[in-house]
């Protein structure tokens, strides 16, 4: 399947409904499709169960997002320092969750390696820590993995002792030298048919379709979704955070907390939390708002229920 740039522009403002407030700017995610031409998008089986992919992203925060440095693109040089480590050529690339920047750079990545994106992602949402991945509680490790500075310095963890452990390292990475461009979770097709969230970007341009034409009916019914609430952002609250963006934002009383992405809403006694997907659409044009969100705002509060998976496997996560 063959995608042009208008379902590319679609696909990155549905990509930022299921980023819950989180997974990158959606501005940058549309700079990044900017004249890319068309791309190539591949289901699983129409590879070989033995070839090998990979996942690249960008991994920070707004506090932490620094330039590259001229002729860096650190998510490309991750990707290529990989695949040398390895010595192996990728058959695709996956998304290691649904963002509206951290999808939409394997786009670009895809046409400077001439490989296809897969149709499917990690987690099914953006989430906030590298072991909140479907194949990781799976038993898929993230490692072995290449981590690159905005500078293009590099790093291989060929191995480490767990993914929670190599997202502290990340983590502190980004803390001291600003985003990073990663590439993690090389598997064999056989195995991602097993652990990725399948035809997860499809479902995204459908979903950026139905935003860009107002169709708030038409995504409650594709997501199986709900409003919890619609009401105006009253205080947006920020929390001194390593890495992260964090904070509050009371809408009409309630509460939202966010660390990148939307993860806890309290609202009339009751309690929604990750892995539920958690999102804020503007009343007048529908669009996903990003962490930290405007006061004065009106919102919609959605939930969406998460892939099984996470209520199976993932649950009990520490996050």
């Amino acid at each position: 399947m063959f995608l042009d740039e208008e379902d590319l522009i679609n696909m990155v403002i549905g990509l930022s409904f299921f980023g819950c407030g989180g997974g990158g700017s959606r501005k940058e995610g549309l700079e990044m499709i900017r004249g890319i031409g068309r791309i190539d998008l591949v289901d699983l089986d129409e590879l070989d169960d033995e070839m090998m992919i990979a996942s690249p992203y960008a991994c920070g925060s707004l506090e932490s997002d620094l330039p590259n440095e001229e002729g860096v693109f650190k998510e490309l040089k991750a990707v290529l320092e990989l695949q040398n480590f390895l010595k192996v050529e990728f058959a695709g690339l996956f998304a290691t969750e649904l963002g509206a920047y951290n999808t939409a750079v394997i786009f670009r990545i895809s046409k400077e390696l001439g490989i296809p994106v897969i149709d499917g992602d990690g987690a099914g949402r953006a989430v906030p820590e590298i072991q909140h991945s479907i194949p990781s509680f799976l038993g898929y490790r993230a490692i072995p993995a290449s981590v690159v500075l905005s500078n293009g310095d590099t790093l291989i963890f060929k191995d480490v002792e767990s993914d929670e452990k190599f997202e502290k390292i990340v983590r502190h990475l980004v803390s001291k030298f600003g985003n990073v461009g990663v590439c993690d979770h090389p598997m064999k097709v056989k195995d991602a048919k097993r652990s990725l969230v399948r035809e997860s970007l499809t479902t995204s341009l459908k979903v950026g379709e139905f935003l860009r034409r107002g169709d708030l009916d038409s995504i409650l019914s594709l997501t199986n979704g709900k409003i919890l609430k619609e009401g105006k952002i009253e205080k947006v609250e920020g929390i001194q955070s390593e890495g992260f963006t964090e904070g509050r934002v009371w809408i009409d009383g309630d509460v939202m907390y966010f660390k990148n992405e939307n993860m806890v809403f309290e609202c009339g006694g009751r309690r929604y939390e990750f892995p539920d997907l958690l999102v804020l659409l503007g009343t007048k044009d529908l669009l996903p708002m990003e962490n930290p969100p405007r006061e004065g705002e009106c919102v919609y509060v959605f939930t969406v229920r998460a892939d099984e998976r996470w209520y199976t496997y993932g649950r009990k996560m520490e996050w």
